[in-house]
């Protein structure tokens, strides 16, 4: 018999949550087999079966928080006996989501559930709302999002009352502001973490420039016409950031407290939200890319985070760090750094302005304004503003030579 353990699947927590199970107690499996479903504070993954042979016992639930390293299943022989979940040998440090056991649904059991069997919902803050069948059908009738609703039941366990209390109270004022506290998901407190950590121990300074996009739009536009591809402005500005860094290595690095450490590759990320959550893609080695190499890589990584399908290790090792708020309407703002990297850059919207020559005559122009964000332990004004011409340089004119 085997005890199958948790393996270190984040770098940043010890703990994950184990979703679903893939296999039940009995089924054979093979080495690669996936067990079961886990949530990381970075993404969603499978852990497989390290053994060949017949699950005996799963050690932990579904929708429970298990710290790597612990006992989660027993995979053996035909006849053995796994020893029983709350022993000394299984785990002691599975820690249940909720108060109360995961509801069994009449699938598992064989039988039928009945109207008011608690059903887990899941809110849009990735938490369980419980809720019976009864007032799960109402709000899906009524367009009612059940997070919104108080439970007063046993665990939270939103009951007929409380909803009917909340169409008469809450429905007709509007929306019914109270008190509440909600839940981060783990990639959320995994964040905020790091930030507080770069706030707090990176001395940022922030130089802002503006980039004429004429010649760029331009060019894109064509290029859409005669390919039907029409390049992402993330991908832009990935191209031209990745260039820069190739000639100013220097904030390609990360600081030490007796030094500083050069990256062996340019890895640039990009910012791209899922809801709450924020993860940053990394296009590795993106300065042996073209910008269309680097768009089409840039499509498919923001494709898997808005599928939620983004693994970690698509999301680590980046050496600088690329934000655009643009599309929201943002003119320009300052962002933070992602620690160990030396800077990030921040892309505001691109908006119609209005350009003034040497001989001041006036002409119409599209431009955006970028403000990069830097460590001021390693990084000073100077080498900052060289970068960033050498930025500026490959938005206006570099694309075109697309290598």
């Amino acid at each position: 018999m085997v005890a199958i353990k948790m393996p270190q699947v984040s770098q940043t927590t010890d703990e994950v949550r184990l979703v679903r199970w893939l296999v039940k107690e009995g089924d054979e499996v093979m080495r690669g087999t996936p067990l079961c479903e886990v949530e990381t504070d970075k993404t969603t993954m499978e852990v497989e079966s390290f053994e060949n042979g017949t699950v005996l016992g799963l050690v932990a639930g579904n929708d429970t928080t298990v710290e790597a390293g612990n006992i989660i299943a027993y995979i053996g022989t035909p006849g053995e006996v796994a020893p029983e979940a709350g022993s000394e040998t299984a785990s002691k440090r599975i820690k249940p989501d909720s108060a109360e056991p995961a509801p069994r649904t009449g699938r598992e059991t064989g039988e039928e559930r009945p109207d008011d069997a608690v059903l887990p919902l899941r809110n849009t803050f990735g938490a369980e709302v419980n809720a019976s069948s009864i007032v799960k059908q109402i709000a899906l009738k009524r367009g009612i999002r059940l997070e919104q609703v108080r439970g007063t039941g046993p665990a939270g366990r939103i009951t007929k009352a409380n909803l009917e209390e909340y169409m008469r109270n809450g429905e007709k004022d509007g929306i019914k502001l109270r008190r509440e506290d909600i839940p981060l998901s783990p990639l959320q407190v995994a964040v905020g973490r790091n930030m507080l950590r770069s706030k707090r121990e990176i001395p940022h300074y922030y130089l802002k420039i503006r980039l004429h996009m004429d010649r760029f739009l331009s060019w894109r536009s064509e290029k859409y016409n005669r390919e039907g591809t029409k390049i992402a402005i993330d991908a832009l500005f990935v191209y031209a950031v990745s260039r820069a860094l190739r000639l100013y290595p220097r904030l390609n690095a990360s600081f030490r407290d007796t030094g500083i450490r050069t990256a062996n590759a340019i890895n640039v990320g990009f910012a791209a939200a899922a809801g709450e959550d924020l993860h940053v893609p990394v296009i590795r080695k993106a300065d042996g890319l073209s910008i269309d190499e680097i768009d089409k890589e840039v499509k498919r990584l923001a494709e898997l985070v808005k599928n939620g399908q983004i693994k970690t290790a698509e999301t680590t090792g980046g050496t600088f760090t690329v934000t655009n708020l643009g599309m929201f309407g943002i003119e320009e703002f300052c962002a933070i750094i992602n620690p160990p990297q030396a800077g990030v850059l921040a892309v505001g919207r691109i908006r119609r302005d209005i350009a003034v020559d040497g001989e001041d005559r006036v002409s119409p122009c599209t431009v955006c304004i970028a403000t990069g964000s830097f460590d001021h332990r390693f990084v000073n004004g100077a080498l900052a503003s060289q970068f960033l011409g050498a930025v500026r340089k490959s938005i206006e004119e570099g694309w075109k030579s697309n290598g």
